[in-house]
This record gives C-alpha cells, structure tokens and sequence, in this order.
C-alpha cells in the first residue's frame, strides 16, 4: 500500500508543478510587457554575429529532431547564415556558409517598409514569422530584428512538459 501512496505522489506533485507554471506564464507578460501587448524586440545587436549583417531572404525551416532553423541569404556575398531559432529567448548561431551560386532577389517587396505593430523597425526587406512559438523575424540593412511572444513561448514550452509526462 506505501507503493501506491509513493506512485501517486510524484504525478500530484508534477501537476501541481504544471499548475503553478501555467500561472506563472500568465502573470508573466505583465511584468515584462512594455504597453498593453506582451511582445519583445530584440535588436541584431542582442543576437548571434551570424544575424548582425544585412540579408537579401530568409527561409525557416523544422528540422527532424525537432529543432527550427533561420537560413538567410546574404546580402551581395552569396554566402549563408544558419540560426537556431528553436527558442526565441537563446538563439544560436550555427553557421556562415559560403555559397557557390550567385545571389539572387527574393525581397518581400521591392521597396524597404517600416514594422510598426507596436515597434518601429525601419527598412524590413523580408519577414517571416513562427506559429509555433508567436515569434516573427525581421530582415533589414541592420541585420535581423527579432519581435518574441513570452507568454506564447511559455505555452508552448507547458505543452511539451505536458505531453514528456
């Protein structure tokens, strides 16, 4: 009968784990939000060096091991960066690849805009957003802007926790 007490307890005290995450996650954007949304912008200067330098495109794509990955053509140079962008909060830096082809065009539109959806970004040449995670990324002349959703990156972190127990 100890035996069942101890294999109950461990599932009671991961939901309970669960419960006060999922609060927390909640009362989280509010201590972080910088008006009434809960987006962040983070500038290429927080980011990897990979996402310091002006693109040309950018294509996000899953990988099979369940990761997500930034490829952004270069601008001018035919060369290739490759970020890890599985968690908007740590992205990583993977690669610079030289590419043996020249570069080609694949801008958005043909004239640079301002972002403005509660930040300015000045001169967005390409965007591309995650479902998954709430998070869009912004190419410029500067580099990569990225725009995070805590509270949409906290869920989806809930929902894996949820779905490993």
């Amino acid at each position: 009968m100890m035996q069942k007490l101890d294999e109950r307890g461990p599932s009671r005290a991961g939901r309970m784990a669960l419960a006060l995450l999922v609060c927390a996650a909640l009362a989280a954007p509010t201590a972080q939000a910088r008006s009434a949304s809960s987006t962040v912008l983070v500038p290429p200067a927080s980011l990897p060096v990979q996402a310091r330098r002006p693109g040309e495109a950018m294509f996000l794509r899953d990988t099979l091991d369940g990761r997500t990955m930034l490829y952004i053509q270069r601008d001018g140079d035919s060369g290739m960066a490759v970020l890890d962008v599985t968690d908007p909060a740590h992205i990583k830096g993977q690669a610079s690849v030289p590419v043996d082809a020249p570069a080609a065009s694949h801008r958005d539109d043909p004239g640079a805009r301002e972002w403005d959806r509660g930040f300015e970004v000045p001169a967005v040449r390409a965007q591309v957003a995650n479902a998954a995670t709430g998070t869009t990324f912004l190419l410029t002349d500067g580099g990569l802007y990225v725009v995070r959703q805590p509270s949409t990156e906290m869920i989806r972190k809930l929902r894996e926790l949820n779905y490993a127990n």
